[in-house]
């Protein structure tokens, strides 16, 4: 179809649609007469487009989601996510210095707010998919913190190095598959939701003995064992224990947070009374 019915089609004005044809985001045919002849999937692109402009993103974001789908719509949605609360952040310490805060008070806050913001966006760009997202949703609540103590910044140049150092984490085509069609951040949430239940308060979480005792038998069946999950934990469970990761970054993380190292006491009680009850899952 011509541009004039692909404007009133997709909501772009005809500069619009050119623009994006020149920066090849979509490839029309050209006809004998010159004109360009845009399919339906050209159509669908552009539609595309005009929503993710209307969301701010740049042509770059957007060829890269074109690109890539999915999985990189989800990790640009979570540097959207971090830099909307650095700007938050920063309004709020603009306004603290214009009501009379001292410089140097300002400064020292910003410099927290910039290591939390790299550690965060290193989980994401080392951690692409689902993987980074469950990392950034569970470490990010624990990083805002204040770096005092010698024993804090060693911790944090050991964090970036370990995560500047770290491969990708990849995963096969079939597990790919299947996270790209599962519902993202809400699964997420929902487990980081329990997991926290259960850790704050494990007494009455272990009274759901009906529940877990299925959940332990369901573990050792071939189903399970023959299942995405099983395959997909393996994969987080192998990576992890090859790179170092509960070696490096979590002792570290437990230095540089307070926060983070009291929500890992109460793990290992949580764990213990677990083991105490049920035994070790692995």
């Amino acid at each position: 179809m011509l541009i004039n019915e692909v404007a009133k089609i997709t909501g772009l004005t005809k500069k619009a649609i050119v623009y994006y044809t020149e920066k090849e985001l979509v490839s029309p045919k050209i006809l004998e007469n010159g004109y360009r002849d845009y399919s339906q999937e050209d159509v669908k692109v552009l539609r595309d487009i005009y929503v993710y402009r209307k969301l701010n993103l740049q042509v770059e974001e957007i060829r890269e989601i074109l690109k890539y789908g999915k999985k990189k719509l989800d990790e640009i949605s979570i540097k959207k996510d971090l830099e909307l609360k650095s700007q938050s952040i920063r309004a709020e310490l603009l306004h603290k210095l214009s009501n009379g805060s001292k410089f140097e008070e300002i400064e020292e806050l910003l410099n927290i707010l910039e290591k939390n913001s790299y550690i965060s966006e290193m989980l994401i760009e080392k951690f692409p998919g689902h993987y980074g997202r469950y990392l950034y949703l569970h470490f990010s609540k624990f990083l805002e913190i204040k770096i005092v103590t010698e024993e804090q910044k060693r911790a944090y140049e050991k964090v970036m190095e370990f995560l500047d150092n770290m491969p990708n984490f990849t995963i096969s085509d079939k597990l790919s598959k299947f996270l790209e069609a599962t519902p993202n951040m809400e699964i997420l949430e929902i487990a980081e939701s329990e997991t926290i239940k259960s850790i704050e308060d494990p007494e009455n979480f272990l009274k759901n003995r009906e529940q877990i005792e299925a959940y332990l038998e369901y573990r050792k069946s071939n189903e399970y064992k023959s299942s995405i999950g099983y395959e997909l934990m393996e994969s987080f469970k192998s990576f992890n224990q090859e790179n170092g990761f509960y070696d490096v970054f979590i002792p570290n993380m437990r230095v540089l947070s307070k926060k983070y190292d009291e929500f890992y006491k109460k793990l290992e009680i949580a764990n213990e009374l677990f083991i105490e009850e049920y035994g070790n899952l692995d």
